[in-house]
């Protein structure tokens, strides 16, 4: 165990900790266990690909802080050997003064390290295209009222 993190994470645990995760809509809030991510883990959406749970955590965090009416479904959870798929459906209004609805369904992979128990890789496919959640940005929520 390195600074209260344990070195290797038993499976089970590991699913419960990434269902609880979750739970709590991680990737709005930044509240996620991070002893399930190895250092280095690998993120990866439409938009962007980068290394580092540290740089994940803060990006989702910063995020987060413009989410309002927050979203999140759980539709499918499939584990197998060394995977998890969650398929979920996620939308939330941005704090943005036209404040634009966000939405998508997709699948976030996480891949196990065999040693470690711990995640290396966090690879999300949404059901649309990065173009069209560009749009849903730019677009006024429509239950604004005209003045």
């Amino acid at each position: 165990m390195v600074d209260g993190e344990p070195a290797v994470v038993e499976r089970d645990a590991a699913i419960k900790a990434l269902r609880a995760d979750y739970d709590k809509s991680y990737f709005v809030t930044g509240d996620m266990t991070m002893w399930l991510y190895e250092p280095d883990c690998e993120f990866a959406d439409p938009f962007v690909s980068f290394n580092g749970r540290d740089r994940f955590k803060q990006n989702v965090s910063n995020l987060g802080s413009f989410m309002e009416e927050v979203s999140l479904k759980i539709l499918d959870w499939q584990e197998s050997e060394g995977m998890v798929t969650a398929k979920w459906r996620f939308s939330c209004v941005l704090g943005l003064p036209w404040r634009p609805i966000l939405a998508a369904s997709g699948a976030t992979d996480h891949y196990f390290n065999e040693s470690t128990g711990k995640i290396y890789k966090h690879v999300e496919k949404w059901d649309i295209s990065p173009a069209d959640g560009v749009r849903q940005l730019l677009k006024p929520n429509p239950k604004l009222k005209k003045r």
